[in-house]
């Protein structure tokens, strides 16, 4: 028997997570594809879109913030997450874990031909509270993600 984890948002954590219309677009296209009757395929898909929030959401914080700070803009996942650790808006660890989560994406998800339930359920949740710990953090530094 699977038992369904509950994340519990504020409603400042929740306007967040749906700020936008790509990340909402990549996060339902997830839920969409993560459903009991899943094929390998649809997981692969899943993971594949969970990375795009991934990375969305680490490319819209780093653009908010050099737009406020009247910075160059970010252009990638990349350079985003570089330039959100060179601002102190996350720390070496939670750059080292995010690089690592995005990795395993790319890696299990993306590259690779199918996926296992089991994996995709860890992956999803991972990228959930990441994205929620992530947005709690930017909420108290004040950053609001714009699009």
């Amino acid at each position: 028997m699977r038992v369904a984890a509950q994340v519990i948002l504020t409603d400042n954590q929740r306007a967040q997570l749906q700020a936008t219309h790509w990340r909402t677009r990549s996060r339902a296209a997830a839920e969409s594809d993560y459903k009991a009757t899943a094929t390998p395929f649809e997981l692969k898909n899943c993971l594949g879109h969970l990375r795009s929030f991934l990375e969305h959401v680490h490319l819209e914080a780093g653009r908010s913030i050099a737009k406020a700070a009247a910075l160059n803009s970010p252009t990638d996942w990349d350079t985003a997450t570089a330039f959100l650790r060179k601002q102190d808006f996350m720390t070496t660890q939670q750059e080292k874990f995010a690089r690592g989560l995005h990795g395993l994406l790319s890696d299990e998800g993306v590259q690779a031909v199918t996926t296992d339930r089991e994996f995709a359920r860890l992956l999803r949740n991972m990228v959930i509270e990441y994205g929620v710990m992530f947005l709690t953090v930017l909420d108290k530094k004040g950053v609001k993600i714009t699009a």
